[in-house]
C-alpha cells in the first residue's frame, strides 16, 4: 500500500471530492462493515481541465458495491446575451468593427464593450 501512495505523489494525483456517500462497499452482514474501496484517481492536467469535477456514489443495487461515476459540475448562467456564430470570425469587416468598438471604450467593463459592439453590427 506504500508503494501506490508513493506513486500516487510522486505523479501528482488527486483525489476528487466525493458526493453521495461515503463507502462504496458493504458487507450485508447482521453486524454490517462498510469500506470504500472504489475510487477515481485523476491527473492534474484532469483537474486543470475540469475544475469543478467530483465523483458520486450511487445508490446499491441488488449487489454489496455502489457504483461511483465521475462528473463535472456544470452551472446554467442563464440565456447568452447575444448569438455568436464562428463563421463571423471570417468576416473581416465584421472583426475590424469589434476591435474599433473595443479600442473606443477601453476600460469601461465587458457590458459596455458587449453594448457598443451590438449597436455597431446593426449600423
Amino acid at each position: 500500500m506504500e508503494r501506490f501512495s508513493d506513486f500516487i505523489n510522486e505523479f501528482g494525483l488527486v483525489e476528487p471530492i466525493t458526493k453521495g456517500g461515503s463507502f462504496t462497499w458493504c458487507s450485508l452482514r447482521d453486524k454490517p462493515t462498510f469500506s470504500k474501496l472504489d475510487r477515481f484517481i485523476i491527473s492534474p492536467e484532469l483537474v486543470a481541465l475540469w475544475s469543478r469535477v467530483s465523483q458520486y456514489i450511487l445508490p446499491r443495487g441488488l449487489s454489496n458495491y455502489n457504483p461511483v461515476c465521475l462528473m463535472q459540475e456544470t452551472y446554467d448562467w442563464g440565456p447568452k446575451p447575444f448569438k455568436w456564430f464562428d463563421n463571423w470570425f471570417e468576416e473581416n469587416e465584421l472583426m475590424v468593427n469589434i476591435q474599433e468598438v473595443c479600442e473606443a471604450v477601453k476600460g469601461s467593463g465587458v457590458s459596455n464593450i458587449l453594448k457598443a459592439a451590438k449597436k455597431r453590427t446593426k449600423e
